[in-house]
């Protein structure tokens, strides 16, 4: 039988998601400026999201309203513009495309951290629980909210986004799709990127940025849409990144497009079944 704490806190936790579509909702109708952003911070900080809406609660009519001003949309052509840069949009952000962003996000991870991620931290949690370690179940609820958070946030870079790569400067920009081209403007250096593996999931390609630092705020994951991959591909080459993947040959990338679907559509089955099957499990033993 579940531990009535642990049912409590679970319970707490849970109210949070009905708090932000209330907030989400309320967003909207004032008009906000990114009515999304608040919600999501309020679902995704674990306990704290209740500071995050008594914080909402107390600055809704001081917060900024959305009004006429200049704000970034989708290009009507993508590709190389005039001055040799790389434009496109991609579009995954928001909760209703999380689906399709897990997918391809969970597709780019290395083997070594998806399978002790998502397979053997939560197998080996189960099976202890399973065999009489009860005790562990709030370590297996606290250490899937804390993935849920994780997998928000490091899914979250460059979706719903217009990306400019400028080979020349050696720069890619971010810029939130309905955001203001220049108060929300991200720009990263090319310079410290290593390397990038390319892999073909479906409508986008993902990529997975190798730093050779290893502690620097830029974007573990980028999102391309499969027609742009070779564009992209070279124009990160012409910065003097190492690319791997089946990237610049067309036919090896179509024959290997059925594999990496296959694979992403498993890793994505397999890490829900561990973050949403397995607390479940656990708090009903």
């Amino acid at each position: 039988m579940a531990d009535p704490l642990l049912v409590a806190a679970a319970g707490f936790v849970g109210l949070q998601f009905p708090a932000a579509v209330l907030v989400w909702l309320d967003a909207r109708r004032l008009n906000l400026e990114r009515p999304g952003r608040y919600p999501v911070a309020i679902a995704t900080v674990l306990l704290f999201g209740w500071l995050v809406l008594a914080a909402y609660i107390e600055r809704r009519d001081e917060l900024p309203r959305a009004d006429e001003r200049e704000t970034v949309e989708p290009p009507a052509t993508e590709g190389w513009t005039a001055d040799d840069r790389l434009v496109y949009a991609v579009e995954l952000g928001g909760v209703t495309r999380f689906p399709r962003r897990l997918r391809y996000w969970v597709a780019g991870l290395s083997r070594p951290v998806w399978w002790g991620w998502f397979v053997v931290v939560p197998a080996v949690l189960l099976c202890a629980i399973l065999l009489g370690f009860r005790r562990l179940t709030l370590l297996y609820i606290w250490f899937t909210l804390l993935s849920w958070v994780s997998v928000w946030q490091l899914s979250g870079w460059g979706t719903d986004a217009l990306v400019t790569v400028d080979p020349d400067a050696a720069v890619l920009c971010i810029v939130p799709l309905g955001g203001d081209p220049t108060d929300e403007r991200s720009e990263y250096g090319l310079a410290e990127l290593d390397s990038a593996r390319f892999v073909d999931a479906g409508e986008y390609v993902t990529i997975d940025c190798r730093y050779e630092t290893w502690f620097l705020l830029r974007p573990g994951t980028l999102f391309v849409p499969a027609l742009l991959a070779d564009e992209l591909g070279a124009a990160l080459r012409a910065c003097g990144v190492t690319v791997h993947g089946a990237v610049g040959d067309g036919e090896t990338r179509a024959l290997s497009t059925l594999t990496d679907s296959t694979v992403a559509w498993f890793r994505s089955v397999t890490t829900l079944s561990a973050l949403v099957a397995g607390p479940l499990v656990a708090l009903l033993l």
